[in-house]
């Protein structure tokens, strides 16, 4: 804007008639100034008035900038004088390191603010000396961003000094945070400028707030010039709301999740469920509500859900407990199978009697019960036992005579029954004896029953295993 406004002030001096008589005069200090590279330096400029009445004038430096030298200037804007009276202030000159040698003009202006006619103009040759440096000349982004939006970075780097191999660090910082970096290793020739791009993607939850963006120019590891900027992320409110159910027998749960989708604090808000007035009854939730009330034979229930951070969730659970209604019928069931279970079921169990020290030729009564409770007939049935090697059987049997066989397991024995009516029991029985003494237990395994029921339908039970001996 100021350097729009003085384009403008100096295109009305051109095209304004200067008044015959000089009303203002501008004086300089010196007509031409040396100045190095990297310094700073001011001259005295002398306005006077020799109007007979007071006046404003605006001063003015032209250009205010060169930006192919990076040099800029400083003066007094305004100032105020008595009629014939004079004022001296100060223009300053700045020269950066990273510049080149050359000379300048300069135009210093005084104009009445009353009557721009009024005015006057001297030149000023600016003589630039010494050698520069390499440095970042300029970093630019755009201002403001929405998250998800891609941010254009741009750098600039001018080396005014001799040619080399440097390397560019950019970072991207939110909070002292890296968000992104980038690194190039770049050659550049003496009084050479080379321009870099780097586009930085935001995330869609990016972090609301401003961003750092620093520039890091080295050479052999060393920071030989940095630069800095920011940009702004806009804040982006996006509460999302998921009501999940899940239905069970004498239970509903339900969960409603409120999630910030955005990329700020979100403000703390309610969430309400509406019910039948006779759930409420059944109704139970670990997160209090806030408030409960009951209109139209409804019932609502509120909750406050306080301020999530970004990607922070709220979850609110809630319940139909049915399970007083069923409990009752749960009972008579868990009854009745187990009653069945019980008494109508087939039952095979394998019985000793306690025996003390299993000695050489000590006899051991073993029986094998089968019990029908089913409701059906079994017929073709086939009772299989095995009595290990370290045992014999004893040739002498108070019920059914089984079928022998021996196998490398031991002794096979084997009963076949043609039927077993429901509710009749048969009940076999033979002798072991051992054959060697036995120190400790010795282990049956288990009894084998297979059987027809219900038609050609087999079936196969198992007796559980039993232990012998002290």
């Amino acid at each position: 804007m100021k350097g729009l406004f003085l384009t403008i002030l100096l295109i009305v001096l051109i095209l304004v008639t200067i008044s015959e008589a000089q009303e203002v005069e501008v004086q300089l200090q010196v007509s031409e100034l040396t100045i190095n590279i990297g310094e700073t330096k001011s001259i005295n400029v002398t306005v006077k008035n020799f109007q007979d009445k007071k006046d404003i004038f605006s001063l003015l430096v032209w250009p205010p900038l060169v930006p192919r030298f990076g040099i800029y200037t400083d003066i007094q804007p305004r100032i105020e004088l008595e009629p014939n009276s004079k004022v001296e202030t100060p223009v300053t000159f700045i020269v950066p390191e990273c510049t080149i040698e050359g000379n300048l003009e300069f135009k210093i202006t005084a104009i009445s603010l009353t009557n721009v006619a009024i005015n006057d103009t001297k030149t000023l040759i600016l003589r630039v000396k010494g050698e520069g440096l390499t440095c970042i000349t300029s970093i630019e982004t755009n201002r403001i961003f929405n998250p998800g939006e891609k941010v254009k970075i741009e750098v600039s780097v001018s080396n005014f000094a001799e040619g080399g191999e440097f390397v560019l660090e950019v970072m991207v910082k939110k909070d002292g945070k890296i968000e992104k970096s980038f690194l190039d290793e770049i050659k550049l020739g003496s009084r050479d400028t080379k321009k870099l791009e780097y586009n930085y993607v935001l995330d869609e939850h990016a972090l609301a707030g401003s961003y750092d963006v620093n520039a890091l120019l080295k050479k052999d590891e060393k920071v030989i010039s940095s630069r800095a900027t920011k940009f702004e992320v806009r804040a982006i409110e996006n509460l999302d709301y998921s009501h999940s159910t899940k239905n069970l027998v004498i239970l509903q749960t339900g969960s409603i999740k409120i999630k910030n989708l955005g990329n700020s604090l979100s403000q703390p808000t309610t969430q309400n469920l509406v019910t039948p007035w006779f759930m409420k009854v059944f109704f139970y939730s670990p997160t209090k509500p806030l408030e409960e009330s009951m209109t139209d034979n409804q019932v609502t229930y509120t909750w406050e859900v306080p301020s999530l951070e970004p990607l922070g969730e709220y979850e609110i659970k809630y319940e139909f407990r049915f399970w007083p209604v069923w409990v009752g019928v749960a009972i008579a069931i868990v009854l009745i199978l187990f009653a069945y279970l019980h008494f109508y079921t087939i039952r095979v169990i394998k019985r000793t009697k306690p025996v003390g020290v299993l000695n050489v030729g000590r006899e051991i009564p073993i029986s094998i019960s089968i019990l029908n409770n089913s409701p059906s007939e079994l017929r073709d049935i086939l009772v299989r036992d095995l009595v290990p090697p370290i045992v014999s059987v004893v040739e002498r049997f108070e019920t059914l005579k089984p079928v022998k066989r021996k196998i490398k397991e031991g002794t096979e024995l084997n009963w076949r029954i043609s039927s077993l009516k429901p509710g009749e029991e048969v009940i076999l029985a033979y002798r072991i004896k051992p054959i060697v003494d036995i120190m400790g237990t010795l282990k049956l395994p288990k009894a084998w029953v297979r059987f027809i029921s219900k038609g050609r339908e087999k079936k196969i039970l198992v007796s559980k295993p039993i232990v012998i001996g002290a």
